[in-house]
Order: structure tokens, then C-alpha cells, then sequence
């Protein structure tokens, strides 16, 4: 979610809200190289994600493809300040997910200081802090 991180792999990034996804929730099951957890989604009718809606070009996207390796994109519908949209979002592979992994206390301060940029909920950024 945070822009600065996302800006070191793509240049001119353009943010266009907030977004929220129903029917998942946040996990850290992807196996990092450092033997941490880094982020993914779950389908859970339980829960929502919140993130940020980016508009990235065919070729920023090419370029983090190569960058986030273990995640494959994913074609989703989130809610927007403009109603549904067609998304995508990356996805652990199935061979790169572990359920007993924990992110990283710097990783997962990426992640909450992205929400506080974004202004997203205090009680979901407090959820991501449980972590």
C-alpha cells in the first residue's frame, strides 16, 4: 500500500482510492527468503481487505511480475469510491504458502504506514498491528 515502496519498483504510479475487497482476509503465508511471512490474501466470507487502488500501465505491471516472485496475478472485483471495479492482485502460488509464518516487524510497518498514508480505518490498521 505505500507508495514510496511501490515507486522503487515502478516509477509514476497514480492512486486512484481506496479499495476494498469482500470475502478475503489478510494472511502472512507467503514464504519470504529471509524465513518470514509476507503478505497474501485468503478467501474468507468473514472477512474484507482494504488496499489502494493503483493504475499501473502493461509494462509496470510486466515489471512486477519479475519483481514479486512467488505471487501470480489475479483478476478481482473491489469496491471503490466509484463502485465495483475490475482489478488485479497478487496471490501466493500455492507451492509458496506456509501457515506458520509471521511477517517481519519492519515488513509489517510498510504495511501500516501505507494504511495511515491512505487514511484507511484506525480498527483495520489496529488488525494489521495484531500481527
Amino acid at each position: 500500500m505505500l507508495r514510496e515502496r511501490l515507486e522503487k519498483r515502478v516509477d509514476g504510479v497514480i492512486d486512484l482510492g481506496i479499495g476494498k475487497l469482500t470475502g478475503y482476509k489478510v494472511v502472512f503465508n507467503k514464504k519470504s527468503k529471509d524465513g518470514s511471512g509476507k503478505a497474501n490474501i485468503y478467501q474468507d466470507d468473514r472477512f474484507s481487505v482494504l488496499g489502494v487502488i493503483y493504475e499501473l500501465s502493461q509494462s509496470q505491471l510486466e515489471t512486477l511480475d519479475i519483481r514479486e516472485l512467488g505471487y501470480a496475478r489475479h483478476q478481482i472485483e473491489a469496491e471503490s469510491d466509484n463502485g465495483i471495479i475490475k482489478a488485479e492482485t497478487y496471490v501466493a502460488i500455492p507451492s509458496e504458502i506456509d501457515d506458520n509464518l509471521k511477517p517481519t516487524e519492519d515488513y509489517l510497518m510498510f504495511l501500516i504506514k501505507g494504511a495511515k498514508e491512505h487514511n484507511l480505518p484506525s480498527e483495520y490498521i489496529d488488525s494489521l498491528s495484531s500481527f
